[in-house]
Formats: C-alpha cells, sequence, structure tokens
C-alpha cells in the first residue's frame, strides 16, 4: 500500500491534527515548576503521556476493527499478521514518537535550556507506555466494533494515565503507568532507575503477550503462551514498583558537584 494511502485512510494524521495542538496548550499551562535541568524538564513532559496513549490507543483499535471489517487478513493470508500490524500501525507508532517530542518544544521556549538533551531514559519509558496502548488497542479494536473499540480505548488510556496518581494509598501504580517520575527532579534528584524499568517491563509485559497471541497460529493452545509470558514479567515489575513512594526519584552523585573555597566551601550542581 502507498504511503500516501496508507496515512490517508488511517487515523494517525487525523489524530495528529487534535492531539498535538493540545499538547502544546496543556504544556504550555503546566511550566511554572519547572527547574533549568534537562532530568526536570524531560521528567515534567511525561504528564502528558496519559492524552498521547490514549490517542494512539485509541487509533489502534481503530484500525484493527477497520481491517477486521474489510477482511483484510483473509485477503492476504502470506502476509501474517504481524506484518499487517507493522504496516497500519507504523504511522500511530510514528505519532506517538512526535507527540512525545513536542511538549519538549513548548518547555524549552518557557525555560533557560541548559546544555545538553533531554533524558532518554525517560522518553524510552514514555514511548514504551505508549507502544503498550498501541498493542492493547490493535488486540481490543480487532474485538469490538470501530467505534466501541475506539471509544473503550480512549476512555482506559486516560484513566490508567492520570488515574493512579490520584490513589493516595497505592502510590507504585504510578510507577507503572510511567508516571512515576513526572514530580521529579530538583537540582540534587535524578529520576528513579527502579521507578522507569518497572514501568518497561510492564510495558514489555503486555507488548510481548499480544504481539505472541497475533504471531501464533489459530490453535486451542494459542491463548496459552502469551498468558504465560505476561504472567512471567509482571510480577518482575510489580517488585520493582511496589516499595517505592509517591515521588519516583533518587539522590544525584554528590561527586558531580563542582566545589570552590576552603572555609566556606561552595558546592554547586551543574
Amino acid at each position: 500500500m502507498r504511503t500516501a494511502t496508507l496515512l490517508r485512510s488511517g487515523p494517525a494524521v487525523w489524530a495528529a491534527l487534535v492531539l498535538i495542538p493540545v499538547l502544546v496548550w496543556f504544556s504550555a499551562q503546566n511550566t511554572e515548576s519547572t527547574v533549568a535541568y534537562w532530568p526536570s524538564i524531560s521528567s515534567q513532559t511525561t504528564i502528558v503521556i496519559g492524552f498521547i496513549s490514549a490517542a494512539c490507543g485509541a487509533g489502534a483499535a481503530w484500525e484493527a476493527a477497520r481491517l477486521k471489517q474489510g477482511a483484510i487478513p483473509a485477503l492476504a493470508p502470506a502476509r501474517g499478521m504481524l506484518s499487517i500490524a507493522a504496516l497500519h500501525l507504523g504511522p500511530i507508532a510514528v505519532l506517538g514518537l512526535i507527540a512525545i517530542v513536542a511538549p519538549f518544544a513548548v518547555v524549552m521556549s518557557s525555560v533557560t535550556v541548559p546544555s545538553g538533551f533531554p533524558n532518554p531514559a525517560i522518553l524510552t519509558v514514555s514511548y514504551s507506555v505508549i507502544l503498550f496502548h498501541i498493542a492493547l488497542g490493535w488486540f481490543v479494536g480487532a474485538r469490538m466494533p470501530k467505534l466501541l473499540g475506539a471509544a473503550t480505548m480512549l476512555l482506559f488510556g486516560y484513566l490508567w494515565g492520570f488515574w493512579p496518581a490520584a490513589i493516595g494509598t497505592l502510590p507504585w501504580l504510578r510507577h507503572l503507568n510511567g508516571q512515576g517520575v513526572t514530580e521529579c527532579c530538583g537540582l540534587d534528584q535524578e529520576p528513579s532507575v527502579r521507578s522507569m524499568a518497572a514501568t518497561v517491563m510492564f510495558s514489555l509485559a503486555v507488548v510481548t503477550a499480544i504481539v505472541l497471541n497475533s504471531a501464533l497460529p489459530k490453535r486451542p493452545w494459542r491463548p496459552l503462551l502469551p498468558l504465560a509470558a505476561f504472567t512471567a514479567v509482571t510480577p518482575a515489575a510489580l517488585t520493582l514498583a511496589v516499595p517505592l513512594d509517591f515521588n519516583g526519584t533518587q539522590t544525584r552523585d554528590v561527586a558531580l558537584r563542582t566545589c570552590s573555597g576552603q572555609n566556606p566551601q561552595i558546592c554547586l550542581w551543574p
């Protein structure tokens, strides 16, 4: 299929016309507490992940339902479900990547940006959450009518993106949805590796299970292997997340400070 046809018939371009302006506006309202320190700037942008994942999950569900309605897998059986999914979900995955980068333009225009670049670990964590929703949307959309599947993923994406942060008694949930580091970071802090690893592992568990479900032949035992993969990885993510407090931060290495003077001695973070 030609790229122009794929983009015109799919939801990615149409979603971008709404999603990107919303992200720019929302990010502009939340720059007051941002410290001019790249881990802090990168962490603050994760607050929009709920919007991005909801939109990308809904787009994936729409595509899955549309392809099922058109009987595309039956018309091209030699291609396999994974190759079909990669082709039609590719633009949505690109939209998710663009949407992650968009808030940086807003923050960088409002804050004096230090030398360096956005924290790659935080970007990776955010994108893993988006891929998790795209994969889940593909799974859900193939089993529901178009509008219902897309609406379900919009609602789920929004609730999963923002609801855990409001539950004070279960703070570890926000370390699974990608917003464990949103409140990071002061100059003496850096994002918690444990929090970010928990998010990536949980997202990986979902993506792996759905990829296996799409790749395996239709047999009575097919659901067992994806379920086993999800069951094997999720406890590891929970082991990392459950002991954590609300804020996903850790102490920054004091050796990075630059000190001058003797009495008193003044040490500053770069």
